[in-house]
C-alpha cells in the first residue's frame, strides 16, 4: 500500500476528527481537543501529531504524541494514549507507520514512546515479526486499564435495566425511596461551586481508596476543554452531593471517568452511586453512544486485583467484558531507556 506520513497542523483539525470519528478504534483521546486538553497540563505543552494518508489523500492512520518528562535529568518520553488509531484495511501499514514515527520523536530526543491502542497481543506479535528493527518492550506502567466493562446501549432502556444484577436494581430503587437526585451539567452549566462539591468528594475517594488523584484545575480543564463531549455529573441527596463522576460522549462511544462518592456511613447507604451510573447511562443513550465504557475492571486471572471493590459494582449493570493487550514501549535510545528501567525497578 502506498502512502505518505505527514505531521499534524492546524488546517488539519477538521479532517483528522472526521477520522478519528469514523474509525471502528477512534476515541476522545484522539480528538484534537484531547490534544488542546494536554497542552493544559504542566509539563505536556509538546504534543506532536502523525498521520498517514493514500496517494489519492485518504486517511489511514493517526496518532498524538504527548511529551512526558522521565523525573531526572530532564529526559523526557512520548505517549500515545489509545493510539495509534488505524483502519482495520490498513492494518499492512502498521509496523512501517510505528517505524517512522519513531524516526521523527528520535529526533526529538526522546528515550521512548508508549503505546496503549485497543489492540490485541496478537497485533503486536505480528507487528514485531514485521518491524524487526524496533525494539518493542512491555511497558513500564500500563496508564490505560487491560480490561473493560462494556455495556451495549442499543437496546431500549427497560431491556437494558432488565439485564442488571438483582442486586444493581434493588440498589437503584433503595436510592430513588431515598430521595437521591442526578444533575449531568454540561460544561456552560458546571459553576465553580459544583467543582468545589466534586474535587471534595473526589479527595474523599482517593484517599479512602489509596490511589492518586489530580487537582482541581486537571478535572476543570477536562470539563471545559474537551466540551461539549463532557458531563460533569452529580448525585445529591436533601441539598448535599454525596456522589460525582464525569461522562463523555465521543460520537457513539461513552466512557465514565473519575467516580467519586462519601465516605460518611449514612449518604453510603443511599446507594447514590447507582442513582448516578444509571442516569449516566441514560444520558449516553439519548445522545446516540451505542457502548458505554465502564472502564477498568478485575482481570479475569487476577482475582485480588486492587479493582475487586469497583469491580463488583460495574459488573452489576451488566455488559460485557473486553480485553486488550498491556501498553507497549517502542525504544528510541536504547542507553537512556535502560538506565530508566533500572531506575523504575529500584523506585518499585
Amino acid at each position: 500500500m502506498n502512502w505518505e506520513l505527514k505531521t499534524f497542523n492546524t488546517d488539519d483539525a477538521v479532517a483528522w476528527d472526521a477520522f478519528i470519528k469514523e474509525a471502528s478504534d477512534g476515541s476522545i483521546h484522539q480528538c484534537t481537543a484531547w490534544r488542546e486538553f494536554q497542552k493544559t497540563i504542566p509539563g505536556r505543552e509538546q504534543v506532536l501529531g502523525f498521520y498517514a494518508v493514500d496517494k489519492s489523500g485518504k486517511w489511514l492512520a493517526a496518532t498524538w504524541c504527548v511529551k512526558m518528562s522521565t523525573g531526572f535529568l530532564s529526559t523526557h518520553w512520548y505517549y500515545s494514549a489509545r493510539g495509534p488509531v488505524i483502519k482495520t484495511e490498513a492494518k499492512t501499514i502498521r509496523a512501517d507507520f510505528l517505524k517512522q514515527i519513531s524516526e521523527h520523536l528520535k529526533k526529538e530526543k526522546g528515550l521512548f514512546w508508549r503505546l496503549d491502542p485497543y489492540w490485541q497481543n496478537s497485533d503486536w506479535v505480528a507487528i514485531k515479526s514485521e518491524a524487526q528493527t524496533l525494539q518493542i518492550e512491555n511497558a513500564t506502567k500500563n496508564f490505560q486499564p487491560t480490561d473493560s466493562l462494556l455495556l451495549d446501549l442499543r437496546p431500549e432502556a427497560d431491556v437494558i435495566s432488565a439485564q442488571m444484577h438483582r442486586q444493581g436494581r434493588k440498589a437503584l430503587r433503595l436510592a430513588d425511596n431515598a430521595g437521591v437526585q442526578v444533575e449531568i451539567l454540561s460544561a456552560s452549566e458546571v459553576t465553580p461551586e459544583h467543582f468545589n462539591d466534586w474535587q471534595t468528594l473526589n479527595k474523599d475517594t482517593t484517599k479512602r481508596d489509596g490511589f492518586f488523584g489530580h487537582d482541581k484545575t486537571y478535572y476543570e480543564n477536562f470539563i471545559k476543554t474537551l466540551s461539549p463531549a463532557t458531563y460533569l455529573c452529580l448525585a445529591q441527596h436533601e441539598g448535599k452531593t454525596v456522589a460525582a463522576a464525569i461522562l463523555t460522549v465521543h460520537h457513539e462511544k461513552a466512557i465514565y471517568y473519575f467516580g467519586a462518592s462519601s465516605s460518611d456511613p449514612d449518604s453510603r447507604d443511599l446507594r447514590a452511586p447507582y442513582a448516578l451510573q444509571w442516569a449516566m447511562i441514560l444520558k449516553a443513550k439519548s445522545l446516540g453512544a451505542k457502548t458505554y465504557d465502564f472502564t477498568g475492571i478485575t482481570p479475569e486471572d487476577q482475582p485480588d486485583h486492587p479493582y475487586k471493590g469497583i469491580t463488583q459494582f460495574k459488573t452489576r449493570f451488566g455488559g460485557y467484558r473486553s480485553t486488550y493487550a498491556n501498553g507497549r514501549e517502542v525504544v528510541l535510545n536504547p542507553t537512556w531507556y535502560k538506565l530508566y528501567r533500572l531506575i523504575k525497578k529500584i523506585k518499585s
